[in-house]
């Protein structure tokens, strides 16, 4: 049974990546020079969204885990935790890119009003 749930996880976690899906998109979003605010700030709640569904996700299969044995335990439990430090730096990452693309617009916005007057 665990074997199989980790099977269904690891497909589920590695369908076309879906935090390079989003990186990949967030990314496009950032070339672009007329973003409106209504859309970084949906950007961030997806993001958060999916962030929250993968972690509901591996406490689903850290709490099934329990009933396998040690060995199987302690090297999903390791797979897990090394996972979640990389969602963490991966999730972090692309909220900075959010950040810094939406200083970039600020100070854009502040350097046309200067040079119109």
């Amino acid at each position: 049974m665990v074997k199989k749930l980790w099977i269904k996880f690891k497909r589920w976690v590695e369908k076309p990546s879906r935090f390079d899906a989003m990186e990949e998109q967030l990314n496009l979003v950032r070339g672009e020079y007329e973003y409106t605010a209504k859309k970084r700030r949906q950007g961030i709640k997806d993001l958060d969204n999916l962030d929250k569904a993968v972690r509901a996700r591996l406490d689903n299969i850290d709490n099934k885990i329990d009933s396998a044995n040690a060995a199987t335990r302690l090297h999903l439990a390791v797979w897990i935790e090394k996972f979640e430090v990389e969602l963490d730096e991966k999730v972090a990452d692309i909220k900075s890119g959010i950040g810094f693309y939406q200083s970039y617009l600020a100070n854009n916005a502040t350097q046309k009003r200067k040079e119109n007057g």
